[in-house]
Order: C-alpha cells, then structure tokens, then sequence
C-alpha cells in the first residue's frame, strides 16, 4: 500500500482545502528517476516530503492530518488515534486517501466525520458517511487522471447496518482481503520533547556522525531495570536509568538526530513512512 494524495477540508484550523499530493506531478527526468519510487508505467512517488513555512504557520498541523489519514488507514478507531484532537468540534471533516493497493488498484476512501459530545468536556468523533472507490492502473493514461474518479462508481458504501464501531473506516474490510497495512513511524509526540526512547542498538556510525566525541551509547535492560551507558572518548563511562538526564550530556539535536535515524533504519528494512 502507497499513499498518494491526502485531501482534507472542515479541518477547524484550516481554512481552506489542505491538498497532499506524495507522487511527482510533473514530468520526471532519466538523471532523477533513481531518486523516486517507481510505482508503475511513469508514476513515480517522492521519498521525501518537507513542508516549509515560518513559526506557528502550521506544519505540525499539516503533519497530524498525514497522520490521522494514515491511522485511518490502518483500521485504528478514530477516537484512539493521537492527533484526533485536529479534528476539533468539527460537524463535518472530508478527508480524501488515495492510496496504491498491491492488487494493482489505485483507491480512493472519502471519509466524512462529525464531532459529538458525550460528555461536557469529552468530544467523541463518529464517521457519518464513508465510500471507496477503486479503479486499475491501467485505466490510468497519464498522471493528471491518476486520482480523478468522476467516472468511476464506488466499489463500497457504509450503511449504518454494518457491524462496524462508527469510528472505524470501512477499508478494514479491503485491507484484510489485500492484507495490506502502513508502516508508520511517528516522532510527532517528540517535537517539544528530548527524550530518546530504549532501543536494542544504537549504530555506532550514526552515534559518531552526530557527536564525535561519544565513544559508545546503549541500553542494558535487566531485572526490569534499564540502565543507560554512556562514554566520552578519554572519560569514564557514565551510568544512568533515567532517558532524560541524556539532556545533560547530549545536544538536542544529537538526541534528535538519533532518534531519527534509528527509527529510518528500521523504516527503510521492510519500507512505510516516517
């Protein structure tokens, strides 16, 4: 499963359409086709997506939309989803996924989803009305038509009869015939925060690229108990059980830095999105 486009409108803090697109729209050259993911005949997908803009211009909110479409995606409940809370008090949300299937499919899910209150202080998020469309690929002549389905009927439709919980998408229906599901790795719960999280290994080579100076880092977990080493070249090791004096001794940006790259390394072994 690819994600291809991510459309989303109602969205409190948005006041327009928010419109993602993750494949190349224009015409790729031969030089640049090693940089892109071949999906199939001249559709290719970017492998790296950056938005840009000043302070408070709203890049995090553009990133928990990508990451509520993916858990939506992945048969989460809404209501169980981290970045629900952008869907605010919402009466009606649209979030369009057009996404690749391995079947050979290009899909569209439209979901739309309202906001209730269950409780004066509790918002509780329902799916109000769902359809999902799906076409070949060859049926695809050329990339602008790639997620135009003026032409198409949908392949399925939610009925309130169905036995689904009414915060879960019906494409749990398409992803276990297909066996099909996103493997996401999320650093959004870390922006404000520096903490690095237990990992079984910690390359050397990434350890060194960020902080010459660290000889070795990694995490002894017995009995319960993780100690954290650390070493300084021509210093004593130190020993701590607490993530978060790392700050003391290590940048941000070097526990950033490794955070992320570790989560990319286990990413780029069986493919997803970070």
């Amino acid at each position: 499963m690819r994600v291809l486009r991510i459309t989303a409108k109602g969205l409190p803090l948005f006041k327009e359409e928010l419109d993602i697109s993750f494949f190349a729209q224009q015409r790729v050259a031969d030089d640049d086709k090693d940089l892109l993911y071949s999906l199939f005949s001249n559709v290719y997908l970017n492998c790296a997506n950056a938005f840009i803009g000043i302070n408070a211009a709203g890049k995090t909110s553009v990133l928990r939309v990508v990451l509520l479409a993916f858990n939506l995606l992945n048969n989460q409940p809404i209501n169980h989803i981290e970045t629900k809370d952008i869907l605010g008090e919402t009466q009606k949300a649209t979030i369009n996924i057009y996404f690749y299937s391995i079947s050979g499919e290009i899909c569209r899910l439209e979901t739309v989803i309202r906001a209730e209150k269950s409780k004066p202080d509790t918002v509780w998020y329902k799916i109000i009305q769902e359809t999902l469309w799906a076409k070949s690929q060859e049926a695809v002549t050329a990339r602008k038509h790639l997620t135009d389905f003026s032409e198409y009927e949908p392949i399925a439709v939610r009925r309130e009869e169905q036995f689904l919980p009414d915060d879960v998408s019906i494409i749990i229906a398409h992803n276990k015939k297909t066996k099909e599901k996103l493997n996401i790795a999320s650093l959004l719960s870390l922006t404000n925060i520096n903490v690095l999280p237990f990992a079984d290994e910690i390359p050397v080579e990434i350890i060194s690229f960020l902080d010459p100076m660290v000889d070795k880092l990694y995490f002894d977990k017995a009995e319960n108990k993780v100690l954290i080493h650390l070493k300084f070249r021509g210093q004593e090791e130190i020993i701590l059980n607490n993530p978060l004096d790392l700050n003391v001794y290590l940048s941000s940006g070097t526990i950033k830095g490794i955070v992320a790259f570790t989560m990319a390394k286990e990413i780029l072994k069986s493919g997803g999105y970070l």
